[in-house]
């Protein structure tokens, strides 16, 4: 038989009966009261509607603050990175001028030597009883049954005379020029340490100058881009961005005294010890200074010498010279004056000029270059500083540290290694008299770590100087006036393991 009845697992209690009837009295309830409000005039939707539009409002604000303090942070890193490495190109520039200046000084005793000869023209004098020599052998030379002996000799009996007046000639143009630009030279060099006169000698006056006054100039380069790349008018802040340039010790660089040799940034001192400078060069560093010196003027000298496009052409090459006149290699005149000008260079270098008219030396040489020399010495910090920027809302939101905003970065004065070339064939090249010659696969760049090498150039590397916290919080002092944030003891391990510079 059929029932109208559910099996049991089927059947419906009463409870469940009932619960249904609840929530659909609730969903019709729901329903009447969502048309109630549709058709309410009361104002419950306007306070619904202010409360939302209140947490809106919050949550734009904190956008907007977070926004702008990213923005700031990412001007402020582009104002260090900038403003950090112009302020280490005008360190490494000052050191190329120093560098440039020894070669000068090395090149003005050089020529010196060189117009010196040419003013007292003592090869000149030794030159007559070699081309007489010369006459004599002529007429021998012309007797000879051997066919190239005898027209030998007359070429030489002609070719005397010409020797002559060209010696002549080089001799006087030489004394011309001597008595124009040496009294000039002389000027420079200054006074022969034994005459007891004051002492005058420009080139390292000027290269200590150049030592004390590069700092500032680094400095003022660091405020400069570091202004440009934050106005005080935008945010409203009370004062542009500012920036300083730290040495690794936790001293502004141009502080405390740049006229102390063991402390000031550019490290550079002069071995003649005639700035007044409380430092004591070991007698090495003075005798390789004075070795320094003496190599780079023979080596000036020597190139004058050699030049193609120089005085001394007509008396080297055998090559046919300008006029018609032949090479006067017969006389042995350059010899001569070879041999002169080096005693007038060893006269300038040992005698007048021993121990003043030095080249500036580093202060710790290559050889004894430590880690620690290295980071106290090339490695610069650059830290700006800015007033934080007002907080939208500022009722809502404050920012947690109080004080100046910071970023910093650092940068490394360095000499760069020599490049790699690609190209096989510029292993060999040929000279003058078509001699090859083999080079590497580098640049011919100076790979010596003095104060002879131009080469000097920075780089910015990463923030790793073991004083980065003490530096963030030293006060710049008269440097620049900033409001020092607090930053509760945090080390400088800590600052790297959150700074993604």
């Amino acid at each position: 038989m059929c029932s109208n009845r559910f099996p049991a697992p089927w059947r419906v209690s009463r409870g469940a009966r009932r619960l249904a009837a609840g929530v659909g009295a609730s969903v019709r309830r729901l329903g009447a009261f969502t048309l109630r409000v549709h058709r309410d005039e009361s104002g419950t939707i306007s306070i619904l509607t202010v409360v939302t539009l209140l947490m809106f409002t919050i949550l734009w604000g904190m956008l907007i603050n977070v926004g702008q303090h990213v923005d700031d942070k990412v001007k402020m890193q582009n104002a260090a990175d900038a403003a950090t490495y112009s302020g280490s190109v005008a360190i490494a520039r000052g050191m190329n001028a120093i560098a440039f200046t020894n070669h000068l000084l090395s090149e003005i005793f050089a020529m010196t030597a060189y117009l010196r000869e040419g003013e007292a023209r003592s090869s000149e004098a030794m030159v007559p009883e070699v081309l007489a020599a010369w006459e004599r052998i002529g007429p021998i030379f012309a007797a000879s049954s051997f066919p190239k002996f005898a027209a030998l000799g007359p070429a030489i009996t002609q070719k005397v005379p010409l020797e002559t007046e060209v010696i002549a000639a080089f001799s006087e143009m030489t004394a011309i020029k001597a008595e124009i630009m040496l009294p000039v030279l002389e000027y420079i060099l200054g006074e022969p340490e034994p005459s007891g006169a004051p002492e005058s000698h420009l080139i390292p006056e000027f290269q200590r100058a150049v030592v004390r006054a590069i700092p500032g100039v680094a400095q003022s380069a660091m405020r400069e881009i570091a202004e440009r790349h934050g106005p005080a008018s935008e945010g409203t802040r009370s004062r542009p961005l500012t920036g300083v340039l730290w040495r690794t010790g936790a001293m502004p660089v141009g502080y405390p005294n740049e006229y102390d040799p063991t402390t000031r940034t550019l490290p550079a001192v002069d071995p003649s010890q005639e700035g007044n400078e409380s430092w004591a060069l070991s007698q090495a560093q003075i005798e390789t200074a004075r070795r320094q010196r003496e190599s780079l003027a023979r080596h000036y000298l020597e190139s004058w010498i050699n030049a193609d496009d120089f005085d001394m052409h007509p008396f080297e090459r055998n090559e046919p010279h300008e006029g018609g006149k032949v090479s006067a290699k017969m006389s042995q005149f350059i010899n001569f004056w070879r041999v002169f000008t080096c005693g007038q260079l060893t006269h300038l270098l040992d005698v007048e000029f021993p121990n003043s008219n030095l080249p500036h030396v580093l202060r710790t040489t290559a050889g004894n270059t430590t880690q620690q020399t290295l980071d106290a010495d090339y490695m610069f910090v650059g830290v700006v500083y800015w007033p934080q920027r007002p907080q939208f809302f500022p009722g809502f939101f404050r920012s947690p540290m109080q004080g100046d905003a910071m970023a910093f970065a650092q940068a490394s004065v360095f000499l760069p290694r020599p490049r790699y070339r690609c190209c096989p064939w510029s292993r060999i090249w040929y000279d003058r008299y078509g001699e090859p010659h083999y080079i590497d696969y580098y640049d011919n760049w100076p790979r010596h770590w003095d104060l002879f090498n131009q080469n000097w150039t920075t780089q910015l590397v990463p923030a790793a100087t073991p004083n980065l916290a003490e530096i963030l919080q030293s006060s710049p002092g008269n440097v620049a006036n900033v409001s020092l944030p607090s930053l509760g003891g945090v080390s400088t391990q800590e600052i790297q393991a959150i700074n993604f510079h």
